[in-house]
């Protein structure tokens, strides 16, 4: 027999696994059958209701018999067949080679699949290949069973993921409003709280343990990213535990947040409580999408809607999608998730990309991974029926590229309006802003700019953090001891140099890159602290180093003495100037050699 040109549909592709609705095949009914005679040396060939079966010569031990039957669908109502079903008998010998099965497929909608039953009640899919003008399906085996064709629609399984996606991102977790307690306290002594508009993040500040605490609940269905001064410090993320979140937040983890600062992924509708110093200092808190959470939870509720819709015994063996989560996580001990680690292994570079790039990452995720942790927890979980054959079946269709294309187009319609929805203004903010009058030690947790090739960032107990023992050091004069040596620091001025009738800082910073120290520079806060501006004294005269010996006040501005010198002790000069602040920028006036 000539095979049929045929486009070839292989087994075991991936595809999203919250996109399968089907039941427990039953047992199924034969009737009519027709039966033939097979001998090694013969080539062998039977007939019924438009199924052939074909035996090359050679494919049988010895002599015996092989019988076809039809058979009825075996669960009707729950599985859409694309032909009949044949179950197919060999009796007296033993296949050795393979044969071939050619199955009608009738007209209809959707692309037609060859499933198989094994031995054991376990489904799967045959090496297949269907006709160009798709009316018959061709499968090659090394054994007998139940054969039949099902219908799997592209359609469907793409606007499902389409609608899933889509109520993700603009949906809400429905998390409840927090209470703080004595939130009028921590409101009070120049204590000030703001944060954007809108419901994707809800918030108190209050008291606990005469420290002021913010409460903040993730309000979105998706996990996100927490950012908050390192010197404040948090709580551990109430209503996590484990599941593919949780990987997300290791994820996310690897990726160090800025200089000064700290970070937690919490996810849809968990809450972190972030304690602020003691006394309060200003600061922000930022709440950006978590790439990686947010991939991770497309898989884990994907699992979830799958639970919700297929048959009773699979739904007995796991209560949630976090469940089935959890169970992969532990049997494979996240490497056996290649798809996963893969694809998350990518997510570092969509941080501070576009929008779009965000969500081709996530299609791309929801496409080809989220079938992979199902087949796993369901051959683990030994689930027999059609649950595992129909993922694997929706695969051969709907590949990921297929799927990914799909959500992606989706983007020049109501998906998009759907995702410039919900991240149109991706980052939410709350702002703690304390309007007190400055002490110098509220400078030891101050932010500062780039200087001395560090970044900016925000010290911390009057150091820059993160520095290694090769990057030099950052230190801020306020009176402190100083980290090398028994001297303390040059004391701030105190004083209002910006005309607004309360007190500013002015002072200098120490610096190095590596080796010696640096010019100093000086630096202008306001309250909170809030940096205004910053003076490098090397601009003002060049010279290896440049140490400020003295600040005092002068009618608005502050008279700054420094001295300048190269190597240890050589073109020693001294420096008398004043330092202005413009509005926009701390200036130097008429320095001068004293």
């Amino acid at each position: 027999m000539t095979p049929h040109r045929a486009r070839r549909l292989r087994p075991g592709q991936l595809a999203i696994g919250h996109l399968l609705v089907i039941g427990v095949l039953a047992g199924c009914t034969s009737h009519a059958d027709r039966v033939v005679d097979v001998d090694p040396a013969q080539v062998a060939s039977v007939s019924l209701a438009g199924t052939t079966v074909s035996l090359p010569q050679g494919s049988v031990a010895g002599p015996g018999r092989l019988t076809i039957r039809t058979a009825d669908n075996p669960a009707p109502g729950l599985i859409d067949p694309a032909g009949s079903f044949t179950d197919v008998t060999l009796d007296g010998t033993t296949l050795v080679g393979s044969a071939r099965i050619d199955l009608p497929i009738d007209p209809g909608d959707g692309t037609p699949v060859a499933v198989y039953r094994s031995a054991d009640d376990t489904w799967g899919l045959p090496d297949s290949a269907l006709s160009d003008d798709g009316r018959r399906m061709a499968v090659t085996t090394p054994h007998f069973t139940l054969f039949g064709t099902i219908r799997i629609k592209a359609d469907a399984i793409m606007k499902s993921a389409v609608d899933f996606v889509k109520r993700h991102v603009t949906g809400r977790a429905q998390a409840a409003q927090p209470t703080c307690a004595d939130e009028a306290t921590a409101r009070a002594q120049g204590v000030a709280i703001t944060s954007d508009s809108g419901d994707a993040v809800r918030w108190c500040l209050g008291m606990a343990g005469g420290k002021r605490v913010l409460q903040a609940v993730n309000n979105r269905n998706f996990p996100v990213v927490v950012t908050y001064p390192a010197t404040w410090s948090r709580s551990d993320v109430a209503g996590s535990g484990p599941s593919l979140e949780s990987f997300g937040r290791w994820l996310d983890t690897q990726v160090p947040p800025p200089r000064g600062s700290a970070d937690v992924v919490i996810a849809g509708g968990e809450s972190v409580a972030l304690t602020l110093p003691n006394p309060a200092s200003s600061g922000s808190v930022s709440v950006d999408m978590s790439s990686a959470g947010f991939l991770m939870g497309i898989a884990d509720s994907g699992i979830d809607a799958l639970l919700a819709v297929v048959g009773s015994d699979i739904r007995l063996k796991a209560k949630s999608g976090t469940a089935v989560a959890a169970d992969v996580l532990r049997q494979h001990n996240i490497e056996g998730l290649t798809c996963v680690t893969k694809e998350a292994a990518k997510l570092d570079d969509l941080r501070g990309k576009s929008t779009t790039t965000d969500f081709a990452g996530v299609a791309k995720f929801a496409a080809t991974c989220g079938a992979e942790i199902l087949v796993i927890w369901l051959e683990d979980q030994h689930v027999k029926g059609p649950a595992l054959v129909l993922a694997k079946a929706a695969a051969t269709v709907v590949s990921a590229v297929t799927l990914a294309g799909a959500l992606l187009t989706s983007l020049t319609s109501g998906l998009r309006e759907a995702w410039d929805t919900a991240f149109g203004d991706a980052t939410y903010r709350i702002k703690v802003q304390v309007t007190r009058d400055l002490t110098p030690t509220d400078l030891l947790n101050a932010p500062v700019p780039a200087m001395c090739r560090h970044s900016a960032g925000r010290l911390s107990n009057g150091s820059l953090p993160g520095l290694g023992a090769t990057e030099g050091f950052e230190y801020i004069s306020a009176g402190q001891p100083a980290p090398f040596g028994s001297e303390p620091t040059l004391k701030p001025l105190l004083a209002d140099l910006t005309a607004d009738g309360r007190p500013d800082a002015l002072t200098s910073a120490n610096c190095s890159a590596g080796g010696v120290s640096w010019p100093n520079v000086l630096l202008l806060y306001s309250a909170g602290p809030t940096l205004l501006g910053s003076l490098d004294l090397s601009t003002v005269y060049s010279a290896e180093h440049a140490e400020v010996s003295s600040i005092s006040a002068a009618g608005g501005d502050a008279i700054v003495s420094w001295k300048t010198y190269d190597g240890c002790c050589f073109d020693m000069r001294s420096w008398t100037g004043t330092v202005h602040w413009d509005g926009n920028q701390l200036r130097m006036i008429g320095a001068h050699q004293a």
